[in-house]
């Protein structure tokens, strides 16, 4: 009984909740020198597989919501916006005016620079049925949904070089809703679609590039925080099994799903 308690309790101080803990009480985070010098562009992709009659039945609208200039702008609040979220979440950033004071500590060093910056507008299908014993009725039209990527470098600094570089990826969207039901209509004796298109406009770009300076930078402390489950976790006995996150708001660790950085 007493080898199995003490087993326990040695689990339970290694295992990834503990470590997280300690990690998130560590004031010792890694100095980030933040560049931001990417490569900006607009796409339109219409959806595969479907006829021209859907393919086309609504032009592109991104070039139209989005010319040069606000697209500038966009990429000018976004990258901002991220550097002071970086801030905000405890890293000593650095940027491209102040590199020569980068150099000039001993805490971990890492380059994190912004290599390309999308706007795209993808064409996704709206589906609804209503279902009968022996039928159904459908509906389906197109709508666009807007998606804002980025790609980052992550480059140790001064470090091991065996310590790779790595490339990050993530996605944000908006998309325009459609609000509807099914109303039978006696005077043709059918089914018909009743429904409200709310249409994706600036407004809703905006917000959407500012969400994504959050996610972002709370997705970099969960890079650096898995970093430090795998070094300090991973033991013969015992594997870290999951990406995690944590939660600001909520105080806690959770797996953190689709809430990350994709590796690429």
């Amino acid at each position: 009984m007493t080898i199995w308690i003490s087993l326990c309790f040695l689990y339970s101080c290694t295992g990834p909740k503990y470590l997280a803990k300690e990690f998130v009480k560590n004031d010792e985070l890694p100095v980030i020198l933040f560049i931001a010098s990417p490569e900006i562009y607009t796409e339109f992709f219409r959806p595969v597989g479907f006829s021209d009659s859907l393919d086309f039945y609504k032009p592109e609208k991104i070039m139209h919501l989005l010319d040069d200039t606000l697209v500038s702008l966009l990429s000018e609040i976004y990258t901002n916006a991220i550097s002071e979220r970086i801030h905000a979440r405890g890293f000593t950033l650095f940027e491209q005016d102040s590199i020569a004071h980068f150099f000039d500590n001993n805490y971990e060093k890492w380059q994190l620079q912004l290599v390309q910056l999308t706007f795209e507008e993808h064409r996704i299908v709206f589906e609804d049925e209503l279902t009968f014993t022996d039928n159904s009725v459908q509906f389906d039209t197109v709508i666009s949904e807007y998606q804002m990527n980025v790609w980052y470098e992550l480059i140790p600094i001064n470090a091991d070089s065996t310590i790779p570089n790595h490339l990050l990826f993530a996605s944000v969207s908006a998309q325009e809703i459609i609000s509807g039901r099914f109303v039978y209509n006696q005077i043709v004796g059918e089914y018909i679609y009743k429904y409200e298109f709310f249409e994706a406009n600036i407004n809703d770009i905006f917000s959407m590039v500012a969400g994504a300076s959050v996610s972002h930078a709370n997705y970099l402390y969960d890079f650096f925080l898995n970093r430090y489950l795998y070094f300090n976790g991973n033991t013969h006995n015992n594997k870290i099994k999951q990406y995690y996150r944590y939660d600001i708001f909520r105080n806690k660790i959770i797996p953190a799903l689709s809430n990350r950085f994709v590796f690429l």
